[in-house]
């Protein structure tokens, strides 16, 4: 079976350079961010089921999700984000339970933004839990350049989402992103080493 490591920290933290560092060290990744995406092109049911709740307004020109006026949606109505989040996270876990049975390398990466947000429910799909640390300041630097966001729209994303002592608690391991890229990959390639063995087992 391979050892099945959850990765997840708030907007902006680091979770996708993270990932990126898993990758060039062998591990193969699993974006829940990935799966959305894939979940809501056009024809899939998810995609019909968003367009009949929000209505046309919420296509873009060429026919796809308007991703950025649906964002602003979400983290302006929570009750929206609820409905959103009720129609994707059961599909996207089930995919990735999926993908995660084709999986031949003793460990993988799974990214989940909301995992302490949704942990109850998917708690017994992790073997370990990754949260990654780091500050304010750098959430909404990074966040900003990253998403073309304003700073007002960032601030609301981190309010709605689960506080740092949340995540932390779930935490089996917490990864500092607070310094530079070196130290963290560092950090990441002593990790990987880590879950290589325990996946070996």
């Amino acid at each position: 079976m391979t050892y099945v490591v959850g990765l997840t920290g708030g907007i902006g933290s680091g979770k996708s350079t993270v990932a990126e560092y898993f990758r060039e060290f062998g591990a193969p990744i699993i974006d829940a961010d990935v799966l959305a995406r894939e979940l809501v092109m056009p024809g899939k049911p998810a995609f019909e089921a968003i367009i009949h709740h929000f209505g046309p307004s919420i296509l873009a020109e060429d026919g796809t999700l308007n991703r950025h006026l649906l964002r602003e949606i979400v983290f302006n109505h929570l009750e929206e984000k609820a409905w959103l989040e009720s129609l994707l996270h059961p599909l996207i876990f089930h995919v990735f339970r999926q993908e995660i049975s084709k999986i031949t390398y003793p460990y993988c990466i799974v990214v989940v933004p909301l995992l302490t947000e949704h942990y109850e429910h998917y708690k017994n799909d992790f073997d370990h839990i990754i949260v990654i640390d780091t500050t304010e300041a750098h959430q909404l630097a990074w966040a900003a350049k990253r998403d073309h966001c304003s700073e007002s729209l960032i601030k609301k994303v981190i309010l709605t989402q689960a506080s740092r002592n949340e995540r932390l608690n779930i935490a089996n391991t917490v990864l500092s992103n607070k310094s530079n890229f070196e130290t963290l990959k560092n950090k990441v390639k002593d990790l990987h080493h880590i879950f290589f063995t325990q996946g070996s087992i």
